[in-house]
């Protein structure tokens, strides 16, 4: 039986003057938020299995590196926190995990955004 991979986890705390509703619009804009760190655009293919579940599958290059993944739903409470996972058929990742957390704090709000990935092996 093979064992998997360590999950490998990075946090990172903001503080913000705006309120979390100011901030989730910014956040939460996945589009945007990858392109502002630099992550290419990526091709999306919805499927629909037998049983009428949509699945959406993506593709990608990233520094000459082909990655394929399937993006799970969303999960999320607005303005509050979102958890969104990608598992990875082709690359050298396995799964993939972005997560945000914001709360309240005096004079604004502060946010957490955790990325994990488990690498293929």
């Amino acid at each position: 039986m093979a064992r998997s991979s360590p999950l490998r986890s990075e946090t990172f705390h903001w503080t913000f003057s705006g309120s979390r509703d100011a901030i989730w619009t910014a956040l939460a804009d996945t589009e945007r938020f990858n392109e502002a760190a630099g992550l290419p655009r990526y091709d999306i293919e919805e499927r629909t299995d037998a049983d009428g579940r949509v699945r959406f599958f993506a593709e990608a290059k990233v520094r000459g590196v082909k990655l394929a993944w399937e993006e799970l739903p969303t999960n999320w409470v607005r303005n509050a926190w979102f958890s969104h996972t990608r598992v990875f058929s082709q690359g050298p990742l396995a799964t993939m995990t972005a997560e945000l957390q914001l709360q309240d704090r005096e004079g604004g709000s502060e946010g957490f955004y955790t990325l994990s990935a488990r690498p293929r092996t």
